[in-house]
């Protein structure tokens, strides 16, 4: 089975860099306005609109995750996982 990422010319790449980019502009963002006091964040995910057409593929999932992990240990403060489902679960466990 395909997925919708693959049909249309999608870039993985490109995806993991936007995403570290953003997460770097949060942090550089909240340590401005906090005069360099906060240094921590906390990752929202949500899974409301989560379906199989628009899912993720999990090598992408895996790798976002291990940026997450080897990278920004120190600056991750908590993860909180909204809507989660079944199968999203089992996701979970296996990484």
């Amino acid at each position: 089975r395909t997925h919708l990422y693959e049909t249309s010319g999608f870039d993985y790449d490109w995806f993991l860099k936007y995403n570290i980019y953003t997460l770097e502009r949060a942090i550089a963002c909240s340590e401005r306005k906090s005069d360099g006091a906060v240094e921590k964040i906390v990752c929202v995910i949500d899974f409301g609109q989560y379906s199989n057409k628009v899912r993720m593929p999990m090598k992408l999932a895996k790798e976002q995750l291990i940026c997450l992990r080897d990278h920004y240990p120190e600056r991750l403060e908590k993860t909180f996982l909204v809507s989660f489902i079944l199968c999203v679960a089992c996701f979970y466990c296996i990484v």
